[in-house]
C-alpha cells in the first residue's frame, strides 16, 4: 500500500514540475517576444537542449539572433548552434560579421573540433575573421 501512495506522490510530483516548467516557457515566450533579452537567450537554450519544447536548432538560432541583437552575448551558441549543423541564412550572415565567431569557427574547421577539417573553408573563416577586424596572433 505504501508503494501506491509513494508512486501517487511521485507521479503527482513530476507532472505539478512539468507543468510549473511549461507555465515558465510560456513567460518565457511572452517576455521574449516583447524584446527582453534575457528571456529570448533562455528561450533559446531551451530550444536548444529541448527543454518542455521541441527541440529544435532553427528556432534556437532565430531567438539566439534576436538575444544578440538586444544586447545579449550569445556569440559561443552561436557558434555551437552552426558546429551542431544549423546553417540558416541569419545564422551564417551574422557569424560572419562576427569577428570573435568567424574566428572560433576557423579553428573549429582548421583543427576538426566538432566539424571535419577542412582548410580552405578554415581558411574562407579566417580570413573573415581578420577582415573584420580580428588581429588575434593566432591567426
Amino acid at each position: 500500500m505504501k508503494s501506491g501512495i509513494l508512486n501517487f506522490y511521485k507521479f503527482y510530483a513530476e507532472e505539478r514540475s512539468y507543468f510549473i516548467h511549461f507555465y515558465d516557457v510560456k513567460d518565457q515566450i511572452d517576455r521574449a517576444k516583447n524584446g527582453d533579452p534575457s528571456a529570448q537567450s533562455s528561450l533559446a537554450f531551451r530550444y536548444y537542449e529541448g527543454d518542455v519544447v521541441e527541440k529544435n536548432l532553427s528556432e534556437s538560432a532565430k531567438w539566439f539572433l534576436l538575444a544578440t541583437k538586444n544586447g545579449s552575448d550569445d556569440t559561443n551558441s552561436l557558434v555551437r548552434l552552426y558546429e551542431k549543423g544549423e546553417r540558416s541564412d541569419d545564422l551564417v550572415n551574422w557569424l560572419q560579421k562576427s569577428p570573435s565567431a568567424s574566428f572560433e569557427i576557423a579553428k573549429m574547421f582548421s583543427k576538426g573540433t566538432g566539424i571535419e577539417i577542412n582548410q580552405i573553408e578554415a581558411d574562407r573563416w579566417f580570413l573573415l575573421a581578420m577582415n573584420n577586424g580580428n588581429s588575434s596572433s593566432d591567426l
